[in-house]
C-alpha cells in the first residue's frame, strides 16, 4: 500500500566532498540560483539561470559552472543517454556524470564545467580516457575535455546538444567514484522502516531515485 508523501522523511544535500581529494581546489565561481519550472505530474524540471554580466558562475541546483562573455540567460534540464540514443552509450564506456540538455545564445558561453562523479584523488584513473559525449542527429560524438578538475570536466567554446561526461571504463579494472547515501524513514502505524540507497553522486539520478522512492513507499 502506498503511503502518503507526508509520511516519508527525506534529507539529501548535494555537496561534492572527498576526504582524499586533490589538494588543488577547483576554481571559485559566483553562485547563481536558477529559476525552476516544471517538476510536477511527471514533468521534468527546467532550470533557467540569469547571468547579469560576464564572469564565472555556478548553478546551486545542478553544480553546472558557466564562464560567460556577457550578460545572458541559459536554460538547461537533466536528460539521459537513452532518451537520445536507443541503445544508450556504447559498450565499454561508463556514464560518469549527469546528462544535460542545455540551450544558450550562440557564443555567449566561453566554457562550461560539467560535473562528474569519478574520484581522481589517488591517481587510479587516467583523465586521458575521459570524454564529453554529445548527441547530434542521433549519433554520439566524443570530445576530449580541455581540462579535468576534481569534480568537473571543462569544455571551452562549447556547442550545445545533449551532453555529459563518460569514461572508457574497459581500460580500468577498478573505478573509484564519489557516491551519495540516501536514507528514507517511512513511518507507519505499527513501525518505522528505514530505506538506504547507495548511488553515484549524480544529482540527476538522485532526483529520479527520490521520485521513484516516493512512488513506491
Amino acid at each position: 500500500m502506498r503511503n502518503p508523501l507526508n509520511q516519508t522523511s527525506l534529507d539529501t544535500e548535494f555537496k561534492p566532498v572527498c576526504d582524499s581529494v586533490f589538494l588543488v581546489q577547483e576554481d571559485k565561481a559566483e553562485e547563481v540560483k536558477p529559476e525552476i519550472t516544471g517538476g510536477k505530474e511527471g514533468k521534468k524540471e527546467i532550470y533557467r539561470a540569469h547571468f547579469p554580466r560576464s564572469g564565472f558562475f555556478r548553478c546551486t541546483e545542478t553544480e553546472l559552472k558557466f564562464h560567460v562573455r556577457m550578460a545572458t540567460t541559459v536554460e538547461y534540464e537533466y536528460s539521459s543517454w537513452e532518451s537520445h540514443l536507443p541503445a544508450g552509450i556504447p559498450s565499454g564506456w561508463m556514464e560518469s556524470g549527469p546528462v544535460f540538455d542545455i540551450r544558450a545564445e550562440p557564443h555567449a558561453v566561453v566554457a562550461i564545467h560539467l560535473p562528474h562523479f569519478l574520484c581522481l584523488a589517488e591517481g587510479k584513473l587516467s583523465t586521458s580516457e575521459m570524454r564529453v559525449g554529445h548527441v547530434m542527429d542521433g549519433n554520439l560524438l566524443l570530445e576530449k575535455p580541455d581540462a579535468v578538475k576534481p569534480f568537473h570536466a571543462v569544455l571551452r567554446d562549447p556547442s550545445f546538444s545533449p551532453m555529459g561526461v563518460i569514461l572508457l571504463s574497459a581500460s580500468f579494472p577498478f573505478i573509484p567514484v564519489h557516491s551519495l547515501v540516501l536514507l528514507y524513514r517511512v513511518i507507519r502505524a505499527a513501525d518505522i522502516t528505514l530505506h538506504l540507497y547507495l548511488i553515484p553522486n549524480n544529482h540527476g539520478l538522485e532526483k529520479v531515485s527520490v521520485a521513484l522512492t516516493h512512488s513506491v513507499l
